[in-house]
């Protein structure tokens, strides 16, 4: 692996405008591609205390057993776009025109998402609350009755985060945020908005402005800028010690003093599409042409 200069600018939230310049990589993330049993773009990664998941095009879905990853039959051919689990046992997996299978510890089932439209993100608290959002702006929500709309076409939106009941993300050609009694409009920066992710009520959002990308940090109060790159990224992960990976045919590590782009041994040129961090502190991201990578 190697890591080179990047140019960005890097804002302190709410501090003013922090000087850009170069950083090095000597001791930081280094992300090696793994053995992998297909050659589908995987869109969505999640990962558990003992396990990760993977799931992408055609139906596809992996599993990372601590060892080996291995094919997971599957009863649809749709393409899935995201992938979230509850726990090691109960896992769901969205996608196109309103697909959504769920995984009770034995295999996946289907269940009825009431809508035929492409899910693109999916996330929950626990097993009994659990947020799937779509192209055409529907939010649904998965409770003890099933799937049910939450809110109605509107925005189209790409992705949703949350970690807690009744408090849920959203983002796609804005941003906002379910507060428990609806959901309402997040200031933020212009821009389309591709994925988010958080801890508690610190918020990350990875945006794209022209052909670049930005991450936007703050919570319910508002969003700004943080960090922009050149780069085109697709997906984004928060790290428990505050650090935030985005991927997309190039890493990039933003840290509180820096940010560094990464290149990943093994890529071979496919973009990564998603990332995801386990309770452990293990990076997983997907990709193109059945691309999974870790940094261990």
């Amino acid at each position: 692996m190697r890591t080179r200069a990047l140019l960005f600018t890097l804002l302190a939230a709410g501090c003013g405008d922090a000087p850009a310049g170069d950083t090095t990589a000597d001791g930081a993330l280094a992300l090696t591609a793994m053995p992998a049993p297909t050659t589908e773009t995987l869109r969505g990664v999640w990962a558990g205390p003992a396990t990760a998941w993977a799931a992408g095009d055609a139906g596809i879905v992996l599993r990372f057993d601590g060892a080996t990853w291995r094919r997971v039959e599957t009863p649809t051919g749709e393409d899935l776009l995201a992938i979230w689990g509850s726990g090691v046992q109960r896992v769901w997996a969205v996608g196109r025109r309103g697909t959504i299978l769920s995984f009770d510890g034995a295999r996946f089932v289907a269940e009825d998402s009431g809508v035929d439209v492409d899910l693109t993100g999916v996330c929950g608290s626990s097993e009994a609350e659990v947020w799937a959002v779509a192209a055409d702006g529907s939010v649904l929500r998965r409770g003890e009755g099933g799937w049910a709309r939450h809110l109605d076409a509107g925005p189209a939106l790409a992705a949703t985060w949350t970690d807690r009941a009744d408090v849920a993300w959203a983002v796609g050609a804005a941003v906002q945020r379910f507060d428990g009694a609806a959901w309402r409009p997040i200031a933020a920066d212009d821009g389309a908005f591709l994925d988010v992710h958080g801890r508690g009520e610190v918020v990350r959002v990875l945006g794209r402005r022209g052909a670049g990308s930005v991450v936007l940090g703050g919570g319910a109060s508002g969003l700004e800028t943080i960090a922009s790159f050149d780069a085109a990224l697709h997906g984004l992960a928060l790290r428990a010690d505050g650090d935030v990976v985005a991927v997309g045919r190039v890493v990039v590590q933003v840290t509180p003093e820096a940010t560094a782009e990464i290149d990943v041994d093994g890529a071979e040129g496919r973009a990564l599409l998603d990332v995801t961090e386990s309770p452990g502190g293990r990076l997983f991201a997907v990709g193109e042409g059945g691309l999974v990578v870790s940094d261990r």
